[in-house]
């Protein structure tokens, strides 16, 4: 017998079924959440999650992969619960976020254009996000190509090696 959820309850959702854009996933939490059940469809047993981390903002999964999210009792587990760091102010034009390293790029085949997966300062890699060159520091980009150059010349002369 499956257990039974009301739209609005909060549940967590198995990790298989939302897919990562990370080189750890095998250390990511199994379980997700929590996300709000926003649609019931009892003859499947499926539901319908509010769920920010797939495009979409939807997401229809069995209850075979849901879990009742129970809140922490901060009286009994107080270092459990960890507060988000907030955005650094570095200067007056707004808030700058500071973040820890560029993890890997992207090109896109059509234009050229390369985006950066950027690793955030006290966020775990399931928070990173794919960010414009425009965004990044020059120097941070001009560290990154000169650590990764080589890395990429030592495979493709790997690659070479092996057709030949």
């Amino acid at each position: 017998m499956s257990p039974e959820y009301k739209i609005g309850d909060l549940v967590k959702i198995h990790h298989s079924d939302i897919s990562w854009n990370s080189q750890y996933s095998k250390l990511e939490p199994i379980f997700l959440g929590p996300y709000p059940i926003s649609a019931v469809y009892p003859y499947t047993d499926n539901y319908t999650l509010e769920c920010p981390v797939v495009p979409s903002g939807h997401l229809k999964v069995h209850t075979s992969l849901l879990a009742p999210w129970h809140q922490n009792n901060d009286t009994k587990f107080p270092s459990i619960s960890l507060p988000e760091p907030g955005p650094v102010e570095l200067d007056s034009q707004g808030d700058k976020w500071a973040f820890e390293r560029i993890v890997k790029h992207e090109q896109n085949k059509r234009n050229g254009v390369i985006r950066y997966w950027v690793k955030w300062e006290a966020y775990g890699d399931n928070q990173n996000t794919l960010e414009p060159d425009e965004s990044l520091l020059f120097k941070t980009v001009k560290d990154y190509w000169r650590k990764h150059a080589w890395t990429d010349n030592q495979q493709k002369t790997r690659r070479g090696r092996r057709n030949k």
